[in-house]
């Protein structure tokens, strides 16, 4: 089992394999049709592996976690996937090494995923295929490969080196042999299925071809192909009564003339009539005998000429008698024709925008299609009351042009959130390119720092040097920031605290974003992880900044070293307004440093509670992966156990009920699985109060979910949590705890006993002293003389001691009292004529 999901048997519904008769073409199991284990999420089990497949992890249906939900499976019903890096094979047999041949196949990628791909043959690559993203068209796409087999069998490879969890997706591998001078077909031999089960009826799409009517696929043994000799391989695709197969060809040169020839057959004893035209013209016309015995499929030709850079292709049996079947194989089409367009790409993979935030989505078009005319790309939103493109026209789309010319463009298109939810971006018109690489998934969110954890776009060409964009931040020198995973170059020591990704500021550079949501005069904590790496002994600086006034100034940053903990850092600030600019900053005195930073987020708390980092599950992000699985890797702050991840409140599948309110996210812990965390600042021997929000996943076993809450090994509370259901708030809990020294490790436990399957639900995490005030303000005013005067309410609990220092990691010193009070407001006056100062009111 792989960490990306945990199999929950009891919500799925079974599907069964029927078993395949024995045929085969040159390439075995080419649809991915068998075996598939009916077990979600349905990987390779011993007894369901995928049939001739090796290295492959499983099939997915269309419903199936890891094929892409609503994108349509190419052929039948399955695909197969492999989830990581590494390789499909397949030994190949029955080829003649004196001619070329057509590897055909389609692909794509599971939401989430950047995949490089290699195709290989006998371990020379013969096809490559980099930065492979979900196709925002929701269509798997297609490739055609020229084939020269040196011998009569080889060994097909499809290799992936993968981001992170990411998994390619393949079906309707096919080979067929082709000679120069045809022009591409897909599926032209009708290979790409395989054998068919039962009289070979199509259950699902034949790959390449659009169908109408009862079509399918037989070989020599089935009930329809039942004379003659099948032209190309062990298949032939047969239409019974009237119907007809349908296939748009691109890359045709308008005015040229076209042959178009194919091998035909007859069911024994029927009288078929095949008609067959290109853009609506007849090329042939003509009935349609059975050969009978052993005798070769009958040649079939015709020519047209194209009127424009695309034909429809269409084959029909025109008969409308029930036992009328006309056999079909071996579709070649002659003439000259344009090579394929590298694809439009659309991105980034994700936008996570605010409610009035705004974002730019990017669309590139090739040199090679540009090279053919202006390009006119026309996008929308799926859903614009969550987000809209700025510059919308009035029938709801923008339009990007593309002027014309000899090189690649790239052209951008605002988007503004609206409100919270999730939408995305449609292609309209995706300006006559061949096909499209990209989707742009567009989260609009309420959580006060968007792509905290920097997973919201892939790292570029991880695990290399990593320079690029990052998603939601603003850089001011992109050339010198950007992303690395564990390993790369930057990111070389420490274990990275919050999924697999880290932002990196190299040299002098900055990175910042609009903060939104915040209330004056609120007090806030900011949070991040970070690191420098590991190089030449350099220690470069930190500085985090609100609206330009900084809030942290981390100098001299030292390598955490292999397998540590990053630092954690947590400052608190007031809000001056509703916005605030957030920025990171560094700088370094000698030689070439480079900061990392990771688990960024704010959160509202009052005055004197003590730090608990991450408390409201905010640092990792969105995570764009369905259900939101998360382990093994880490969430900031936390210590994870056992199945675990991330859900918006209210969204789902796990945070399926109730209202958290806790900005976005809501931690779930699936089954046997604990969250820990050391917190420090206490006073032994005095009282703390532990509070958090707790619900548990609808549909769970009856009784609802077990779970403990432990301070230093000690249980404060062990029970069960109900789901709170519908729209009501979640159970908010306090607990009372007495602390034994500085640090107290406070762990919260889903404690499920197999085969149960139960999820529970944490949020908004805080630990106060017992008796504190919950919020004491402390203003500062400046008088003549070179003084301030500082004051807070006299009825704030007298044990306050107001502190003061000149750096925020202190030493901090105590101001005694007693404190003057005036107007009811204990008020102390200090010289100000030395370096700057910070004051803070402390409970002892």
């Amino acid at each position: 089992m792989t960490a990306s999901a945990i199999p929950r048997p009891a919500r799925w519904a079974l599907i069964l394999t029927t078993a395949l008769p024995s045929f085969a073409g040159l390439v075995q199991n080419p649809s991915f049709e068998a075996t598939y284990n009916d077990q979600w999420p349905h990987y390779n089990v011993p007894g369901f592996n995928v049939e001739v497949w090796a290295g492959a992890s499983g099939l997915n249906n269309n419903t199936g976690p890891f094929h892409n939900t609503g994108t349509a499976v190419p052929d039948q019903g399955f695909i197969g996937f492999k989830q990581g890096g590494g390789s499909v094979t397949q030994e190949i047999t029955g080829l003649d090494p004196t001619k070329t041949y057509w590897l055909q196949y389609y692909y794509d990628a599971r939401t989430g995923s950047q995949i490089n791909m290699e195709v290989k043959w006998s371990g020379e690559t013969v096809d490559t295929v980099n930065g492979i993203l979900p196709d925002t068209t929701q269509k798997y796409r297609f490739r055609n490969v020229l084939l020269s087999p040196a011998a009569d069998t080889g060994t097909l490879e499809f290799s992936t080196a993968v981001v992170g969890d990411s998994t390619i997706l393949l079906d309707a591998v096919s080979i067929v042999q082709r000679d120069a001078g045809q022009v591409v077909l897909q599926n032209p031999s009708f290979e790409a299925s395989g054998d068919l089960p039962d009289i070979g009826v199509a259950a699902g799409p034949i790959a390449g071809w659009a169908v109408s009517g009862t079509v399918g696929i037989n070989t020599a043994a089935g009930p329809f192909a039942n004379n003659g000799t099948i032209a190309d391989q062990d298949h032939a695709l047969f239409i019974q009564r009237s119907g007809s197969i349908t296939q748009t060809i691109r890359g045709i040169l308008p005015g040229k003339s076209y042959s178009l020839a194919m091998n035909v057959n007859a069911r024994t004893g029927n009288t078929p009539h095949l008609l067959v035209t290109a853009n609506g013209a007849t090329v042939l016309d003509r009935d349609v005998a059975p050969v009978g015995g052993v005798a070769a499929y009958t040649n079939v030709s015709g020519t047209f000429t194209a009127d424009s850079e695309t034909v429809e292709l269409v084959i029909s049996q025109t008969v409308d008698a029930t036992d009328q079947t006309l056999l079909v194989d071996n579709v070649r089409l002659a003439g000259d024709s344009l090579p394929p367009l590298p694809p439009l790409i659309i991105g980034p993979g994700s936008l996570e925008l605010a409610p009035e935030g705004t974002g730019l989505v990017a669309v590139t078009v090739s040199k090679e299609r540009l090279a053919r005319g202006e390009c006119v790309v026309i996008l929308q939103s799926d859903n614009p009351g969550i987000a809209e493109f700025t510059d919308v026209g009035d029938d709801g789309t923008v339009k990007l042009t593309f002027p014309a010319n000899g090189e690649t463009a790239t052209l951008t298109a605002e988007m503004k959130g609206l409100q919270r939810g999730v939408t995305s971006v449609k292609i309209v018109d995706n300006g006559k390119n061949d096909s499209v690489q990209g989707v742009v998934s567009v989260d609009v969110v309420t959580s006060f720092v968007r792509n905290g954890s920097f997973e919201g776009n892939a790292a570029p060409d991880a695990p290399a040097v990593g320079y690029g964009t990052i998603t939601a931040w603003t850089q001011s020198n992109p050339g010198g920031s950007g992303l690395n995973v564990s390993g790369g170059p930057f990111a070389n020591n420490g274990n990275i605290p919050d999924r697999i990704q880290v932002a990196l500021m190299q040299g002098t550079a900055k990175i910042s974003q609009m903060i939104y949501g915040l209330t004056p005069a609120k007090k806030y904590w900011l949070q991040f992880a970070y690191n420098a790496r590991d190089y030449e002994g350099v220690t470069p600086n930190l500085h985090a900044s609100i609206d330009g006034i900084s809030v942290a100034d981390i100098l001299n940053i030292v390598p955490v070293g292999l397998g540590q903990p990053y630092y954690y850092h947590s400052v608190e600030f007031t809000a001056a307004a509703a916005t605030a600019e957030l920025a990171f900053s560094s700088d370094v005195t000698v030689g070439d440093g480079t900061v990392l930073l990771d688990g960024v987020s704010i959160v509202q708390r009052d005055a004197g509670e003590i730090t608990v980092m991450n408390p409201s599950f905010e640092a990792s992000g969105t995570v764009s992966v369905w259900p939101g699985y998360l382990h093994p890797s880490g969430i900031a702050g936390w210590t994870m156990a056992g199945g675990y991840g991330l859900n918006v409140d209210r969204r789902g599948p796990f945070t399926d009920n109730g209202l958290a309110e806790a900005q976005d996210r809501v931690l779930f812990m699936q089954n046997t699985t604990s969250a820990t965390q050391t917190i420090s600042g206490l006073t032994a021997g005095r009282t703390y109060n532990l509070s958090f929000l707790l619900n548990a996943r609808n549909g769970d076993t009856a009784g609802g979910t077990p779970y403990q809450i432990v301070v230093d090994d000690v249980i404060l509370e062990e029970g069960v949590q109900e789901q709170v259901g519908g729209d009501s708030p979640y159970n908010a809990k306090s607990l009372s705890f007495v602390a034994t020294g500085e640090t107290a490790t406070i762990a919260f436990k889903c404690v499920v006993t197999p085969p149960d399957d139960q999820t529970l639900l944490l949020d908004d995490v805080h630990v106060t002293a017992a008796g504190a005030a919950a919020s004491v303000d402390l203003s500062i005013a400046s008088l003549a003389g070179n003084s301030v005067v500082l004051r807070w309410p006299a009825t704030a609990p007298a044990t306050l001691r107001l502190k003061t220092s000149t750096t925020l990691s202190g030493p901090w010193v105590t101001i005694e009292p007693p404190y003057d009070v005036v107007n009811g407001q204990n008020t102390v006056a200090q010289p100000f004529n030395g370096p700057r100062r910070f004051y803070q009111l402390f409970q002892p």
